[in-house]
């Protein structure tokens, strides 16, 4: 009788070890793949930024281009202005 209790106490404690034991491993499972969809993500998300990180960088170098061309511009526009005064004022008085 005392050896069956032990039988019947070993089943039920083996049958609760295996049921967790099998929800452990649904649990790490499910856990493994919302990490894979987080570290899939997290990649996404570190691409995106480098590009924009490049677009950005980009722009700023595009910009410094498009302030020398302005400058150069405006250094060639008073110089134009300058001469178109010069002339003017010779025209209206004969002398520079």
């Amino acid at each position: 009788m005392e050896s069956i209790k032990v039988w019947v106490l070993t089943g039920v404690l083996a049958t609760g070890f295996s049921v967790i034991l099998f929800a452990a491993r649904i649990i790490a499972t499910r856990f493994g793949a919302k990490m894979d969809i987080l570290i899939s993500s997290v990649e996404r998300l570190t691409m995106v930024t480098t590009q924009q990180a490049e677009q950005i960088k980009n722009l700023y170098n595009r910009e410094e281009v498009n302030k020398s061309r302005l400058n150069d511009h405006s250094v060639r526009i008073r110089n134009l202005e300058s001469k178109q005064a010069s002339c003017r004022n010779f025209n209206a008085h004969g002398t520079i």
